[in-house]
């Protein structure tokens, strides 16, 4: 156990770095996001809003099949290359396969974007939208493989500086810009197409930076690219189910955004949107942690080393949970107030918001069992647990969104993530024996969290601002810090090791 607690702490420390820098950048990207949405929800309205967020949903997705997984491949593949060179090698193999892809699904994007837009609206208002970020895949897919490929050296700064600050400052920039000359719509849709072209410039720098120390000149960086057609076959192989998981996911995820545009217009998406973006807040500890999640379990697996891999992804998850928890108690016990920030409008999504944080808050309870599948080599049994969640979904949405409206689509979300992480955490406990947290220290939390609400909520206080919300929040979240610190599932001393990481 000594030596399971030292290899596991090492890697824990990896994680729990790599988890603090995001979070950092996030820290700064968080409100440059919530502007950014604030500035078109605002000054364009969320008609227009809805419009774009379609775009880029259409984008996300096209991107999936520009990828093919390979964001994950080379991160694999980089964490256990044994060389530079190679390490190299499979960087520049990932962009010339993602990138090919890219050229000619965006090509497809743009040329056929009325098309898009009148299959899921009835008018083409969205088609510029589509249009220009179609023009951006392939600056988009040369962005995501540069970012996997930092991660995997252990690198999570460059992602954090470019995606959660670059990009966003970027948007509300050139979003501030297109509303003072008014430019309307085109000049939203031609921003972005900008912002890709330089944040994958940025991310190609942020790869050279990374290797050019072990190579005595920019040109020998060239000489050791030898086009290794050999890796090709094993980074595909690899990376190709998760083509097939990503773009299930996907859909998954953005079922109801599309299923509600279909069923009812766009103002309903840009609402709803306006909610999920908060819901959202509940994973960001989360998506933090998976910065460099999957490529030190990757090391952990290709050594044998299943009790470290326990013993990290129980106390990673007891974290997860215990530092998402402030925005559980936001979303489901002031939903108005924060719903408010986005304009009035968006205050009747305050039941949307809180389904949406529950079904969402169950990732955080089962821990990052997406991020270990490919990580352990299961990448089939991951696309499978996405296929059957995917056709539940799209039954749900089908069935709940003509008759209870946005509030059917959240519902049929929260259903669909439940079930998805209760057929992941069945495959895990079966491969590893990884139960990913106690039973008591969740019946704990979950019992803290219900009294907490339901005092914010009922209990008369006459918190009517942002300010008083975040207030009680402090206070009750202390408490609770106080009650799992009494029942000793947190020590003090475990609190400042994971600061000191």
């Amino acid at each position: 156990m000594a030596d399971t607690n030292v290899e596991g702490e090492t890697a824990f420390s990896h994680i729990s770095r790599g988890a603090f820098v995001t979070l950092l950048g996030k820290s700064i990207g968080i409100p440059l996001g919530i502007g950014s949405t604030i500035l078109v929800t605002r000054l364009f309205g969320a008609e227009i809003f809805g419009r774009l967020r379609f775009g880029l949903t259409v984008m996300d997705f096209a991107m999936i099949f520009c990828v093919m997984g390979l964001t994950t491949g080379v991160k694999r593949y980089i964490s256990i290359a044994e060389t530079r060179e190679d390490q190299l090698e499979y960087y520049v193999l990932s962009l010339l396969v993602g990138g090919s892809g890219s050229i000619l699904v965006g090509g497809c994007m743009a040329f056929f974007s009325r098309d898009i837009a009148l299959l899921f609206f009835s008018n083409a208002a969205s088609a510029i939208f589509v249009l220009y970020l179609g023009l951006s895949l392939p600056f988009a897919t040369i962005f995501t493989v540069s970012l996997a490929a930092t991660q995997a050296w252990n690198y999570s700064s460059f992602k954090t500086a470019l995606q959660d600050v670059v990009f966003k400052l970027s948007q509300i920039v050139l979003f501030g810009i297109v509303a003072y000359f008014g430019f309307r719509q085109a000049g939203l849709a031609r921003s972005m197409f900008l912002i890709y072209l330089l944040v994958s410039l940025l991310a190609v720098l942020s790869v050279y930076l990374i290797v050019r120390d072990e190579f005595d000149s920019t040109s020998e960086i060239f000489r050791a690219i030898t086009f290794d057609t050999g890796k090709v076959k094993p980074l595909v192989t690899f990376s190709l189910p998760l083509l097939f998981t990503k773009s299930v996911w996907y859909l998954m995820n953005n079922a109801d955004t599309l299923m509600i545009g279909y069923f009812i217009d766009e103002s309903a998406v840009g609402l709803y949107s306006g909610a999920f973006s908060l819901a959202l807040f509940v994973q960001m500890i989360l998506g933090a942690s998976g910065s460099l999640f999957m490529p030190n379990m990757a090391r952990l697996y290709e050594n044998g080393k299943a009790g470290e891999i326990r013993y990290v992804y129980r106390k990673v998850t007891k974290w997860l949970v215990i530092l998402s928890l402030p925005v559980m108690i936001g979303n489901l016990g002031f939903p108005v107030i924060l719903l408010n920030v986005f304009g009035r409008a968006f205050g009747e999504m305050s039941l949307t918001l809180g389904v949406l944080s529950v079904g969402i808050f169950s990732h955080v309870l089962f821990g990052l069992n997406g991020t270990i599948m490919p990580a352990i080599n299961r990448p089939r049994v991951l696309l499978y647990n996405n296929m059957v969640v995917l056709l539940v979904n799209i039954v749900l949405n089908t069935l709940l969104i003509p008759r209870y409206g946005i509030i059917g689509g959240a519902t049929a979300t929260t259903i669909s993530y439940f079930l998805l992480n209760i057929l992941h955490g069945a495959i895990l406990y079966k491969e590893l024996g990884l139960i990913p947290v106690r039973g008591d220290f969740v019946a704990v939390t979950l019992c803290s969290l219900i009294v907490m609400i339901g005092i914010g909520r009922f209990a008369n206080l006459g918190i009517t601002s942002l300010a008083g919300a975040i207030a009680y929040g402090v206070v009750a979240y202390a408490i609770y810090i106080g009650i799992i610190l009494k029942l000793d599932y947190i020590t003090v001393d475990e609190f400042l090791d994971l600061i000191n990481n």
